[in-house]
């Protein structure tokens, strides 16, 4: 297969509540983005174009989020500061990367974010308020609200129906309140199937990817390593082409860290159109992502 020419930058962007992978405290992805677009429009020959990979940390994330055809949510998360940077780069090849938890010591209360060999708790802040943010292009018009310190979309999303039409182009546009105002714009993307689930990286072969090939977005590729009750210890992410399949190269997963089987993360594909523009207190980012499980990973001796 041969090598795209795709650009990862050293760094790690990351949504909301997660075992330290970025702003808050459960479990939620890490983010491929892809694109800025600071003087976003709805003329969807103004969009950002794809790619390449960009992993850096961020001060915010808006998403609008699909399993399947109906099933989905809406979410926003913005912070005081930019999240703290928590991989190590490991290796790299053919869109994608390797990537280990740094070092951490030990701090005297719950750190989420990265506790330095120090004891310090570097984390992003507290959740904040743009204002309310609203999106358009959905099929139901939606507004998000910050109460109770976080974002939640009014109305909430209707499971039992689609919310955006395929390549529909989607904004989100806040005025601005403690975090400044912002104006981002993205495609609605097809459904995501595949079949992989799960595998044992330890052998160090190549491991393929295949997919139904759709025409919008791009597709992210997200297995992170680890037991699942606590924060992963190392991931491999992708950010590929929408074109049906892709080969991860074993040079990745050689000397990761061994995790055992017991109990590992679970795993995610995306396809995904994300963009993002700079604010005061850092970037923020906008996708649309529809998801496929892909199971649990592991680096262990058979």
């Amino acid at each position: 297969m041969d090598t795209k020419s795709v650009r990862i930058k050293a760094g790690m962007m990351m949504k909301g509540f997660s075992w330290g992978l970025g702003l808050a405290l459960m479990a939620s992805p890490l983010l491929g983005c892809t694109g800025d677009n600071s003087d976003s429009d709805t003329d969807t020959d103004t969009l950002p174009p794809l790619g390449p990979l960009d992993i850096s940390p961020v001060a915010g994330t808006v998403s609008i989020d699909t399993w399947g055809s109906n099933s989905g949510w809406i979410s926003a998360d913005l912070r005081e500061q930019t999240a703290p940077q928590i991989w190590d780069e490991h290796a790299s090849a053919q869109d994608c990367l390797a990537v280990t938890r740094k070092e951490e010591g030990s701090c005297a209360q719950a750190c989420y974010g990265l506790c330095t060999p120090e004891g310090e708790c570097l984390d992003a802040g507290e959740s904040i308020s743009a204002g309310d943010i609203s999106i358009t292009g959905l099929l139901t018009e939606t507004t998000l609200q910050f109460q109770d310190g976080a974002y939640r979309p009014t109305p909430e999303p209707d499971a039992s129906s689609p919310m955006y039409e395929l390549n529909a182009t989607l904004q989100v546009e806040s005025d601005g309140d403690s975090f400044d105002g912002f104006a981002l714009s993205a495609l609605g993307v097809a459904p995501l199937e595949t079949s992989l689930h799960g595998a044992n990286l330890k052998s160090a072969s190549d491991l393929t990817i295949t997919w139904e090939a759709e025409s919008s977005g791009q597709i992210y590729v997200e297995i992170l390593l680890g037991h699942h009750l606590h924060p992963p210890i190392a991931a491999v992410l992708c950010l590929t082409e929408d074109d049906g399949s892709h080969t991860l190269p074993g040079s990745l997963f050689e000397n990761l860290p061994e995790t055992g089987f017991f109990e590992p993360h679970s795993s995610t594909m995306y396809r995904q159109y994300t963009s993002k523009t700079d604010t005061s207190r850092g970037p923020v980012a906008f996708s649309v992502r529809s998801r496929a499980g892909i199971g649990g990973f592991f680096v262990a001796e058979e």
